[in-house]
Order: structure tokens, then C-alpha cells, then sequence
């Protein structure tokens, strides 16, 4: 998230940001800098992932990605990296499968809408599979 400063003595706005006069203002977006507005600081960096996780498969078996924030996860992609098949369940095994078998090199991505605590990936043989958990977005 860049951080910008209003040089002038009027807002300055562009892409839905507004930056006010004379004042600072961070932001996901990349606004233009010119004689009126500059970059002074390119941190934070803004990143969407919350987590990034890869699940290893030895064998036969299921791993659980647990989400600490539902409030801010908006989306989980699953890659499944190689090796074997996934099936994808959302809170319980006991619910219908929402994905797969997602064969190796496969992704799908899963809206949380804030109603997933979990994902569960079960695999058919050896392999691995990344579970990368996104954050919503901001202004």
C-alpha cells in the first residue's frame, strides 16, 4: 500500500481515492504521481494473501487449512500441485464435496462469503496441494 502526499491546496482524486490537501494517504491503488502528488513511501506493500499453505501427501489422507479470520478472507484458491487427485470439502467431511477430484496442475478457487471456518483436501495417493487464503480488498 503506497503511501501518497497532496502537495496543492485542493483534494486531489483519481481511481475512487480521494487525498486530501495537504495531507497523506495510504492506499492499494497506484495513483499518478506529478507535480501535485508524490509517492513517499511504498510500504506497507499490499499483499491479498493471508496465508499460504502447502499440504503434503505421503499416501491416501486428508489435511484440514483452518481460517482464523473469516471477516477478512474473501477467497481461498486450492492448486493442486502434483502427484495425485484432490477432493475438496468445505467445514465436514460429512458435506457434499464442493470440488474434484482435481487432478495434479488443477486449481478452483472457493468464495467464503464468510460461511468457511475450513477446507479440507483429500488426496487419493502421494502428492501435494497449495491452499492460499485471500483477504478482501482495500481501499
Amino acid at each position: 500500500m503506497p503511501t501518497f502526499r497532496n502537495l496543492t491546496s485542493f483534494p486531489y482524486s483519481e481511481k475512487g481515492v480521494e487525498v486530501p490537501a495537504f495531507n497523506t494517504k495510504e492506499t492499494t491503488k497506484i495513483l499518478t504521481e506529478s507535480d501535485t502528488l508524490i509517492r513517499i513511501d511504498d510500504e506497507p506493500y499490499y499483499n491479498p494473501s493471508i496465508s499460504n499453505t502447502t499440504l503434503t501427501f505421503v499416501g491416501v489422507g486428508n489435511q484440514t487449512i483452518t481460517i482464523t479470520n473469516i471477516e477478512d478472507s474473501v477467497n481461498a484458491v486450492i492448486w493442486n500441485i502434483l502427484g495425485c487427485n484432490v477432493i475438496i470439502y468445505l467445514n465436514s467431511l460429512l458435506n457434499t464435496p464442493f470440488a474434484g477430484p482435481l487432478a495434479a496442475g488443477s486449481t478452483v478457487t472457493v468464495n467464503l462469503n464468510k460461511s468457511v471456518d475450513s477446507i479440507i483436501c483429500v488426496a487419493d495417493a502421494a502428492g501435494s496441494c497449495q491452499v492460499t487464503v485471500n483477504s478482501r480488498k482495500l481501499v
